[in-house]
């Protein structure tokens, strides 16, 4: 969020200037402060906080187009496109204030909900998420001490949120007729656990954190997120259908850690230590267990509301007031939330609390499949799109009358 002005001098807490280094990097001594502070912008500076800490001042931070990445002092990076987003813009709500909407169409919504979550806006705003609430690119979604949030984005992607955990959406770009789909996913601190949907298999899946690079081919992974030193822990599990995939684990460097195919381990990322491989403890399974459960029970709403002719995205609240504009959810005849081809034989989802349920994967509209969707996809240079914003993506709506409508 960003400050309306500077920060007093006379300012009843303590703030302390911080500064390139001689080698030109912005080093945060308490790397507790650079993945737990908040972050603020006043005019070109930057303010970060936290409580019973010193407050940092960044003078001129944002004079340059391309802020500056910030680090500890072991090497975990907050990217600086990521530190502008977590401060905003320079006048909150601006866009909204003159009536043009900078969301775009929305690529997501809240599957569920626990507890309390919060999503900050590309134009700063910041709203209290309740289920149902639609999620667009470049949102900062945050939840509070003790909250659970999951979300569903169109391509059938579920992510789901620990206690105290933020995120950005950096990207996602669906069609599903297209093999060069891509989404882009920044995690900041805490607990995640992601169900990758078909962008994972049509095109690229990228998840970073502060100190990794994942690269989805199509699985499920949890990840936990240091905000003490923005240490990344990632481990692979079964997807809701039993199967299991595989991740590409890389550096920050663009070096490759592992491909993790197995469970049974974990792989923890960053340090003094660098990257290391340990075993999965009954404690680990217990914790993880709990989180997967969760993600599990937001991919089966979505499923159920699927297969009842909706889709991952609702249409039927595109007018509501917690969508901000039209949606664009899709659906396809191809659609599969899984690691891998369809497998033969009936497939079993676990459920929250140990069942399971059978589906028979060739049965009509079982496993996302639907006779006739809503289907989207980027428009045609040439067509002209109703409100149209610079850098916000532009669909093309079919509904199954055959009709379209540009967005």
């Amino acid at each position: 969020m960003s400050l309306n002005s500077k920060i007093p001098t006379d300012a009843p807490i303590a703030v302390e200037a911080l500064r390139p280094d001689t080698s030109g990097e912005i080093v945060f001594q308490d790397s507790a402060m650079l993945f737990r502070g908040t972050y603020e912008r006043s005019g070109s500076d930057l303010y970060v906080s936290m409580d019973g800490a010193t407050t940092l001042w960044l003078p001129g931070y944002f004079l340059t187009d391309k802020p500056a990445d910030l680090i500890d002092a072991d090497g975990a990076v907050l990217r600086g496109d990521i530190v502008a987003r977590l401060a905003g813009p320079l006048a909150p709500g601006q866009y909204a204030q003159v009536g043009v909407s900078v969301g775009g169409n929305p690529i997501g919504q809240v599957e569920t909900l626990n507890g309390g979550a919060q999503v900050q806006r590309s134009d700063g705003t910041v709203e209290t998420l309740e289920v149902g609430v639609k999620i667009f690119q470049n949102d900062v979604i945050e939840t509070v001490e003790g909250g659970e949030v999951s979300v569903t984005f169109v391509d059938g992607t579920i992510f789901t949120l620990a206690s105290a955990s933020r995120m950005l959406i950096d990207e996602l770009i669906f069609d599903p007729d297209a093999n060069d789909n891509s989404a882009s996913f920044s995690l900041i601190q805490g607990g995640f656990v992601f169900i990758a949907g078909q962008v994972a298999k049509t095109g690229d899946m990228d998840v970073t954190t502060p100190s990794s690079t994942m690269g989805i081919r199509g699985t499920t992974v949890v990840v936990k997120i240091s905000a003490d030193d923005g240490t990344s822990e990632v481990t692979l599990t079964n997807d809701p259908d039993g199967d299991t995939g595989v991740v590409q684990l890389y550096d920050l460097n663009g070096n490759l850690i592992a491909s993790i195919a197995d469970t049974s381990t974990k792989w923890v990322v960053g340090g003094t230590e660098g990257a290391r491989e340990f075993g999965r403890s009954m404690s680990d399974q217990a914790v993880d267990g709990e989180l997967i459960a969760k993600a599990f029970e937001a991919f089966r709403s979505a499923v159920e509301r699927v297969e009842a002719g909706d889709t991952f995205v609702s249409l039927g609240e595109a007018l509501g007031a917690s969508s901000r504009g039209f949606s664009s959810g899709a659906g396809s005849n191809n659609l599969e939330v899984d690691s891998n081809d369809e497998p033969e034989g009936t497939q079993e989802i676990p459920d929250v609390e140990g069942k399971t349920q059978e589906i028979d994967p060739l049965e009509e509209q079982s496993n996302l499949l639907f006779d006739e969707p809503i289907r989207i996809e980027p428009a045609e240079e040439n067509e002209e799109t109703a409100d149209a914003v610079p850098g916000i993506l532009s669909f093309k709506v079919t509904n199954v009358s055959g009709l379209t409508d540009s967005t």
